[in-house]
């Protein structure tokens, strides 16, 4: 009698256990993406750049965020007027399902990823108050010493591979 009592009860704490170990799975994930984005802001005032490696690759992340901003408002045209920035597709994106679809596409369309663009926004908004842009045609074409630049002088390996493919991105803008 008591083991068939038992038998439904073990069932039932056993799918409970299931469903904790998959809430902590998800749990741990986040926080390890948390733990990455955390370390990229904090990495960012400690990387030893110079003012003048600062502005080269504060050029290539604008000129990244710029491709991503205008590959949005290809797939949109609709909505460009709502779009004017960047900022405003980042603050569109939780609420409408089109403009999310369209940021992750011009994303994978660039070879970037969600981690890189908002590794590439921490750069924007933590270096560019002392960047002097001013992207010219004779600065185009910077791509072996901006690389040089990321390997040398970047340590977080997130912000070393976003930079990276930042550079990457522009210059095969370039080329086509």
């Amino acid at each position: 009698m008591r083991l068939r009592t038992i038998g439904p009860r073990f069932e039932e704490l056993n799918a409970a256990a299931r469903a904790l170990e998959e809430r902590l799975a998800r749990h741990r994930q986040a926080l390890a993406k948390k733990d990455q984005q955390d370390q990229v802001w904090d990495s960012l005032p400690e990387d030893s750049l110079s003012p003048s490696d600062v502005s080269l690759l504060f050029g290539y992340v604008s000129d990244t965020l710029h491709c991503c901003h205008a590959r949005v408002l290809d797939l949109l045209p609709d909505l460009s007027s709502s779009l004017p920035t960047t900022a405003s597709i980042l603050r569109r994106r939780p609420k409408n399902r089109r403009v999310n679809d369209a940021w992750n596409a011009a994303l994978r369309k660039l070879g970037l990823e969600e981690g890189d663009a908002k590794v590439l926004c921490a750069f924007f908004v933590t270096q560019g108050y002392q960047c002097d842009y001013k992207r010219t045609e004779k600065e185009s074409g910077q791509q072996d010493d901006a690389n040089a630049v990321i390997r040398r002088s970047v340590g977080n390996q997130a912000l070393k591979e976003s930079l990276l493919k930042a550079v990457e991105v522009v210059e095969r803008g370039k080329a086509s």
